[in-house]
């Protein structure tokens, strides 16, 4: 993920959110793309959804969605946005405000750290069986950098 490497540093997942995106949003669509795959792919792997959702990394959700289907990858798209639907139908790009949705869905479901345990074992299943993710992006890759 060499575009991932390069362009992460022209948006800094850091900022408050209307910085950041800005800065996204100057990105050419294809590093958005992989900057928002890249990021979603290494928080699940990582920790799930929830540490997806609760790090500064969550801001990007909406672009995981628009990446996955850029990607041809529609399945996983499905899947992050069903999970975003959880904490809220209009998405919190605001980092505090996603983690009080998640408090608030745990109060919910009797206290649970279990809130997206079905999608990562989902993406767990589906991605990881043959490294779908690295084949799909490395082929976007290949196809949109001249």
């Amino acid at each position: 993920m060499a575009i991932a490497a390069r362009v992460q540093n022209s948006a800094d997942i850091h900022d408050p959110p209307d910085v950041f995106l800005a800065n996204f949003h100057a990105l050419a669509p294809h590093e958005q793309h992989l900057l928002a795959t890249h990021w979603c792919d290494y928080e699940v792997r990582n920790g799930g959804f929830l540490q997806f959702f609760e790090n500064s990394t969550g801001v990007l959700a909406p672009e995981a969605v628009c990446g996955f289907r850029a990607l041809g990858l529609p399945e996983v798209a499905a899947k992050i946005e069903d999970a975003m639907n959880r904490l809220a139908s209009s998405f919190p790009r605001n980092r505090a405000l996603r983690r009080a949705k998640i408090r608030e869905l745990r109060a919910l479901l009797g206290g649970t750290t279990k809130l997206f345990d079905e999608y990562d074992d989902w993406y767990y299943t589906f991605l990881l069986h043959g490294d779908i993710f690295e084949h799909a992006a490395d082929a976007y890759a290949r196809a949109h950098v001249v």
